[in-house]
């Protein structure tokens, strides 16, 4: 093995990580199973976690692996990535290179976990060890490196064996298992490659200016694509280490991604250096989308009709769109003008999100028959939807309007709000409506257990409170209000697939019956003598 120096890897520990604290109250630890052989573990050793910097923690003693679990909010791929944080070995960069890598994943719709693997240990003080070890004898030190690396090799199989066994259990796909792992834990990462099997395969690799010492060297025949990063000015001198691994990639034709920067030394983890390394997780994330690994493996509802660059482009015009117009006020602003002049004396408007954009477009004859009008925007919220409400609403001098809303705020997605000021937002509507001379029904919440776009909210308790508060107002008020909630609720308190694909938007057998269930609130109000 030839000579390194961990300098490089000693400066990282000096400075200052992102800080991603909120990302600390999701985690959930699994045990792995000891590698370690019975008997050769100082039982007066004990995992160990020390502050050496604010936000800069490190983890030594590790002789029982672990991995810590951090759930994204809107992972529709399935894709999951473990980590493997580096320390030459004795210790592990917890925050800079793992937990402070997962909050980025999990911010881009990737589930993450990070690995605690087996190290050498420590018996005095951590970094006078670390000096001691890896400034010394070759001969010593390539002892304790050759020792332990096929120990935290297996730590890493059985850390992608235990996902893709319970990839059901976290809504993951068991296809899409990624390991990445920085300096040391790149040599882990490299000998996982190299020697997993069927079940303990990693789908695609990340290695972070990986270290030399791996285990094995034959790249592996089923497609696993790989991304590469490392500086050109690295103290550890290890770009030939990374120029090497992209070349048996290469040869061997599997799809593979290498980005030499030009500064950013070792160990720059997700650390804010100034520095052009600073950019690499952004590239690793749209390096994943254009693996197709950050869109569903089988798209289904909406997602089925529009490709991952399709969703790039509507987020970009989205994002584009929010600085100028927030409540999106263009988007029917040509229709509306169209309507101007028109007798809409016995017109309904139905107002609302995705739901009720898609009801329009899945069975537009219902809406042209009845001269319905359709005002739904996918993915607005109900703080959105009351600034546009006179303009797409009040200003067509509709006999009716039919709200259905909520859903997207109990999703969060223009941020965390009370079911409380979602129920007053609703509200507002219905008395800006009366107060013009048109009728509001008042829909419920449609039936979720489970947003695929965030999947730490917990939506089943928080429709029904707030449907029980659109309920109560509407019978206090003398307002129609319609349950479309009841007929179609599952055991789970969520919408089976016989009515969506996705557990939150209605098919057409759906809308058939939401049809039916308006259509009669319309006719006992006399709005309509009949709906076809």
């Amino acid at each position: 093995m030839r000579k390194i120096r961990i300098f490089g890897f000693l400066a990282l520990l000096t400075t200052s990580a992102l800080s991603f604290q909120s990302i600390q109250a999701q985690v959930k630890v699994i045990s792995l199973e000891q590698s370690l052989p019975s008997g050769s573990v100082n039982p007066d050793l004990s995992e160990t976690t020390i502050e050496l910097n604010p936000g800069k923690r490190v983890v030594y003693n590790v002789v029982k692996p672990s991995l810590l679990y951090y759930p994204a909010k809107n992972n529709t791929s399935g894709t999951s990535v473990i980590i493997a944080p580096g320390g030459a070995l004795q210790l592990l960069s917890i925050d800079n290179e793992g937990i402070n890598v997962a909050a980025y994943l999990n911010e881009n719709g990737v589930d993450a976990f990070v690995l605690k693997y087996s190290l050498v240990p420590t018996i005095k003080d951590v970094n006078a060890e670390l000096q001691e070890n890896f400034f010394t004898t070759d001969a010593k030190r390539d002892s304790m490196i050759s020792t332990i690396i096929p120990y935290a090799m297996k730590d890493g199989l059985a850390a992608i064996s235990y996902v893709r066994k319970n990839a059901a259990e976290y809504g993951l796909n068991p296809n899409r298992i990624g390991f990445m792992g920085f300096s040391a834990g790149g040599t882990v990462a490299l000998s996982v490659a190299f020697n997993g099997n069927n079940e303990n395969r990693a789908d695609f690799l990340a290695a972070i200016y990986p270290w030399i010492g791996e285990l094995g060297g034959n790249v592996p025949k089923e497609k696993t694509p790989a991304f590469l990063v490392v500086a050109n000015d690295d103290p550890l001198k290890l770009v030939p280490q990374s120029m090497k691994i992209f070349s048996k990639w290469q040869e061997a034709g599997q799809p593979v991604e290498f980005h030499i920067y030009g500064k950013g030394g070792h160990g720059f983890g997700a650390d804010r250096n100034y520095a052009p390394t600073d950019g690499w997780l952004s590239a690793f994330v749209n390096w994943l989308g254009g693996e197709g690994l950050l869109w569903p493996e089988n798209p289904q509802g909406y997602m089925a009709r529009m490709t991952y660059r399709d969703m790039l482009r509507m987020q970009t015009a989205q994002e584009e769109s929010k600085k100028t117009d927030w409540p999106n006020l263009g988007r029917y602003l040509r229709e509306n003008q169209a309507l101007a002049g028109t007798n809409r004396d016995q017109a309904v408007v139905f107002f609302g999100n995705s739901i009720t954009e898609n009801w329009v477009r899945y069975d537009n004859s219902f809406f042209e028959k009845n001269r319905f009008i359709g005002r739904g925007i996918g993915g607005q919220t109900t703080s959105q939807m009351l600034v546009r409400f006179r303009q797409d609403v009040v200003n067509l001098h509709p006999a009716a309007v039919v709200i259905l809303a909520g859903t997207n705020d109990i999703a969060e997605n223009t941020g965390p709000i009370s079911v409380e000021n979602i129920a007053g937002n609703i509200i507002s509507m219905a008395e800006i409506a009366k107060a013009n001379g048109i009728q509001p029904i008042i829909c419920a919440v449609m039936p979720v257990y489970q947003y695929s776009w965030n999947k730490t909210v917990e939506p089943v308790a928080k429709i029904l409170s707030l449907n029980r508060m659109l309920k109560e107002y509407a019978e206090e008020n003398n307002i129609s209000f319609v349950d479309f909630y009841t007929p179609f609720v599952d055991e789970r308190g969520g919408l089976p697939e016989k009515y969506s694909s996705d557990g939150v938007h209605p098919n057409i057998e759906c809308y058939k019956i939401m049809e039916e269930l308006v259509g009669k609130e319309l006719i006992k109000k006399k709005i309509r003598e009949q709906i076809d």
